[in-house]
């Protein structure tokens, strides 16, 4: 096989390999952004609660159980998102050298 068909495969391979990478740190992003939305829906049912507990003691009870819960939640959520953190950050990392073996794949398959 000749040097020009090696570059040829391995640029392939290494496309693939590009696209793999890209969708795995694609993934862990829409985790991520899923995560967040989740949190914006708290606090948003936070305010919405608080709104309501000054109509009557029954809700300001409501709202401080509502309130205990919420903080619990997020905790779990900042907990899930600290996780997520450095499985994204290394998604990146992997991403870029996929791309950048790619690219200079592609250029030595040109030159040859």
């Amino acid at each position: 096989m000749n040097r020009h068909k090696q570059l040829l495969r391995l640029t392939a391979l290494a496309k693939m390999q590009r696209e793999l990478e890209l969708a795995k740190l694609s993934a862990l992003g829409q985790r991520q952004r899923q995560i967040e939305a989740q949190v914006a829906d708290l606090q948003k049912a936070r305010r919405s609660a608080h709104s309501f507990a000054t109509e009557s003691p029954a809700n300001a009870i409501m709202e401080g159980r509502f309130e205990s819960f919420a903080h619990q939640r997020r905790d779990e959520l900042d907990a899930q998102i600290a996780e997520l953190t450095p499985e994204i950050d290394q998604a990146r990392a992997m991403a870029a050298r996929a791309v950048g073996r790619h690219s200079v794949l592609q250029k030595l398959t040109r030159k040859v």
